[in-house]
């Protein structure tokens, strides 16, 4: 048998951080005592120690039967402490601050019969950690500051079980044998809350405390709702994103303070049309039907757009104006469809179009892909600066038309993005 005892002494109030790792190095050992069965360490400077120091020292005395680690001030155990000790039979670990027994801790220890816990911290005890153990006899748990709340729970109503069919059914604990012996309540009383101070853990009702047999699953429950309700709105507000500013645009702009309001490039004063529609003259039942309606008749959106048949000057060059309505619109849309792509003035259009967006930086151009139109098919004009304008295509399902339309009118009286010329962008057919 080893016996350490009041290693530190008087001194443990003032040794610095040198002296009291030198104090923790005095207790790791490098020879492995296969034949001790005593291991007495009461009242040294251990819990001050890093954790590792105990798991050397065990390492070293892997046959110990009865292990003492009273008055340590031990505030923590890894649940791998007494991994090296599966003989281990009587532990004692009184007078130490444990506030609790890390699940699994007691796990190695399958020979362990007496475990000590008397003049701790504990807030409460997991009966499942001791009854695995096949030739555990005996624990003491007294003088513990013990929480009376729901998680003791368990512990009180297997205190009352042991009392109401007697120890035999389970094990012979020594100290609830005495108490039941002697007719008296077991010695186990709450520390908290302080209505509870002093009432013993058997005695205390659960109706003085406020328990949740749910709790656990309401907590699971309500975070799985919230978290599907984020999900939900987020997937509404993805797909009605545009409806949505929209709305905000021309209902709810408007009406704020001029220094709140989302600030819009406004045409200019020499600037007639809101836009120039470019199409062919194939696609008038399409301009006639959908598009002057949905941009210049819509109820939130009062546009002028320049039309071919209704505002081009009769008489005049076809090439003057077609450069009028360019330079007097601030956009200028194209209604891309198999006919227009055959149109002989639609390179014309288009180069005119992109020769201003060089000149004044912004993009003006907005191409409305109507017959879903392969860039391959495209104009070469048009295919040259594609990755620089705003190109939409019209869909085939009716129900996101809607939506399409809207993003037209907020692409209309939005911000134009700056253009970037691209190198090859006058480059001849040939």
């Amino acid at each position: 048998m080893i016996e350490i005892r009041n290693l530190a002494g008087p001194f443990v109030n003032y040794l610095d951080k040198r002296l009291l790792k030198i104090a923790c190095k005095s207790l790791m050992w490098k020879r492995t005592f296969y034949r001790l069965a005593n291991l007495h360490l009461s009242g040294t400077i251990i819990g001050s120690c890093p954790s590792h120091v105990l798991h050397h020292i065990l390492s070293r005395v892997p046959s110990i039967e009865e292990l003492d680690l009273s008055r340590n001030g031990i505030r923590h155990l890894d649940r791998t402490t007494f991994e090296a000790t599966p003989d281990l039979k009587f532990l004692r670990l009184k007078y130490n601050r444990l506030t609790m027994i890390q699940p699994g801790l007691l796990k190695p220890l399958i020979n362990l019969r007496v475990l000590d816990l008397a003049s701790n911290q504990l807030k409460t005890f997991d009966r499942t950690e001791i009854m695995n153990l096949k030739d555990f006899r005996s624990i003491f748990l007294l003088d513990n500051t013990f929480e009376c709340d729901c998680k003791l729970r368990k512990l009180r109503n297997w205190l009352i079980e042991l009392a109401s069919h007697g120890i035999k059914r389970y094990y012979h604990l020594d100290f609830w044998a005495a108490a039941i012996h002697n007719k008296t309540t077991f010695k186990l009383v709450c520390a908290s809350p302080r209505r509870l101070s002093g009432v013993p853990v058997a005695d205390f009702h659960l109706n003085s405390i406020e328990c949740d047999n749910h709790k656990d699953i309401i907590i699971s429950l309500s975070t799985l709702c919230v978290a599907v309700i984020i999900m939900a709105i987020g997937r509404i507000v993805a797909k009605n994103r545009w409806s949505m500013f929209y709305w905000w645009m021309v209902k709810v702009n408007p009406i704020l303070p001029k220094r709140l309001r989302q600030t819009t490039i406004n045409p200019s004063d020499d600037l007639k049309f809101d836009g120039f529609l470019s199409h062919s003259m194939e696609d008038l039942q399409f301009v006639y039907l959908d598009f002057i309606p949905e941009i210049e008749k819509s109820k939130h959106f009062a546009s002028r757009f320049c039309v071919e048949f209704r505002d081009f000057t009769l008489g005049g060059y076809i090439q003057q104006n077609i450069a009028d309505a360019v330079y007097g619109s601030r956009w200028v849309v194209f209604l891309l469809t198999e006919s227009f792509v055959k149109e002989k003035w639609t390179e014309f259009v288009i180069s005119m179009a992109a020769t201003r967006c060089v000149e004044e930086g912004n993009n003006i151009i907005l191409v409305l892909d109507i017959d879903h139109i392969p860039e391959s098919r495209m104009p070469e004009s048009l295919r040259t600066i594609i990755s620089n304008i705003v190109y939409m295509k019209y869909p085939r399902d009716h129900k996101a038309r809607s939506t399409f339309w809207k993003k037209v009118r907020l692409t209309l009286i939005g911000k134009q993005k700056k253009f970037i010329q691209p190198a090859n962008m006058f480059r001849s057919n040939r």
